[in-house]
């Protein structure tokens, strides 16, 4: 998402962005960059400019922000005296304009979440505001990594022949992959690491295919190598071939999950930014979760990456709940681990639909046009309007 915008902002030609976290720190080895502490730039003697980006970013309080970062108590005391003015009732992410010095343009792109009360006063002073699920008072924008392929494309073929790539390639044993990525929270819950082996195994019987298992990042929590080698381990037990290769992939460079993520057959994820760069690359995707329930896959699938109507149609009926008549286990392509291999099969027979390509590229056009239009039209005016005062 940041590598995204810093692309949508050099194209503007406005300004170098600053990148910006809670906490400063260092992700140039990931493929990232130098992050600073948003809160020294709070006294900055000129104008701050500041482009919310997410994720569900909304309703997320500072503490549990702080938490996902692993600050110390420390860090922790630090943050919240500098957030205090904001009070402590709003989104940790969602940074009001007394917060800084000289507040220039604040906005918000294809951010997630729901908004509480405090948010929603927050907002009030912004430019310009978009989510990527149904917010009352921000407009409706698709995720912005829908732009990766058409921003970034060159990042993500380089990496494709870095030397963690090339030795995916090498144990596949010229077959082609499917990537599989499962977040730590499912992986750890009682047996369904077993019961998604089965499923894989299962799906690949009448299938010439390998198996990479990676991680969406290495943030505490989100997934670990641990669940991986579990994963294998069962998959081996759970009726895959010895003859079929299974593949741990360790390197956690965003742009070389990217290129592995974009080479492979199918995916299967729990990450939704994984589903959003395989639909960047028109990779069949199936997105599972434990249980499956109303959140941010479902809301992404609903409103830009169902099968079953054009973007527009879809963006006609945003009043209409996700799966206000179904099962949530059925809703709209997030299904349950017992479901995978069912979903699966259900993937492979469309990819071979003739039109599925054709079909697949013109659903991504529409996605990078909306998107496109909300950040290089809407929130550069807004910059632009800034400049001129």
């Amino acid at each position: 998402m940041a590598e995204v915008h810093a692309a949508l902002l050099n194209a503007t030609g406005l300004s170098r962005p600053i990148f910006a976290d809670l906490l400063a720190a260092d992700m140039t080895s990931v493929g990232g960059r130098q992050v600073v502490a948003v809160g020294s730039l709070f006294e900055q003697d000129r104008v701050t400019d500041l482009i919310h980006i997410g994720g569900d970013i909304l309703s997320v309080s500072l503490d549990g922000a702080l938490r996902m970062l692993t600050a110390s108590a420390e860090q922790t005391a630090a943050v919240t005296q500098q957030m205090q003015p904001a009070g402590t009732d709003r989104s940790g992410y969602l940074l009001p304009k007394r917060l800084f010095k000289y507040p220039g343009a604040f906005i918000t792109n294809a951010v997630g979440g729901r908004l509480t009360g405090s948010d929603a006063k927050a907002l009030e002073e912004f430019d310009f505001a978009s989510s990527r699920n149904v917010v009352p008072g921000m407009q409706l924008a698709p995720d912005s990594v829908v732009l990766l392929r058409q921003l970034l494309d060159h990042r993500v073929v380089e990496r494709a022949h870095a030397p963690a790539q090339q030795a995916v390639h090498h144990a596949m044993q010229k077959r082609g992959y499917w990537a599989v990525q499962v977040n730590e929270r499912t992986g750890s819950q009682h047996g369904l690491v077993p019961q998604l082996a089965a499923q894989l195994c299962a799906a690949a019987a009448q299938q010439d295919v390998g198996f990479v298992l990676f991680r969406a990042g290495t943030a505490p929590g989100h997934d670990s190598l641990d669940t991986l080698h579990q994963l294998k381990r069962a998959m081996r037990l759970g009726g895959c071939s010895e003859q079929l290769p299974i593949y741990v992939h360790e390197d956690a460079h965003i742009f070389g999950i990217c290129a592995l993520i974009a080479k492979a057959e199918l995916i299967v994820a729990t990450s939704l930014h994984c589903r959003i760069v395989a639909l960047n690359y028109h990779v069949p995707r199936v997105t599972f979760a434990s249980p499956p329930r109303v959140d941010k896959h479902t809301h992404f699938t609903y409103l830009w990456d169902g099968e079953a109507a054009s973007v527009q149609k879809r963006l006609a009926h945003t009043a209409t709940p996700p799966c206000a008549n179904q099962p949530v286990d059925e809703c709209h392509t997030v299904v349950s681990v017992q479901r995978v291999h069912q979903a699966i099969k259900a993937a492979l027979k469309a990819r071979s639909d003739p039109n599925w390509e054709i079909a697949s590229a013109d659903r991504h056009k529409q996605l990078e046009r909306l998107q496109r239009h909300q950040s290089f039209y809407e929130w550069k005016k807004a910059l632009i309007t800034q400049l001129a005062v």
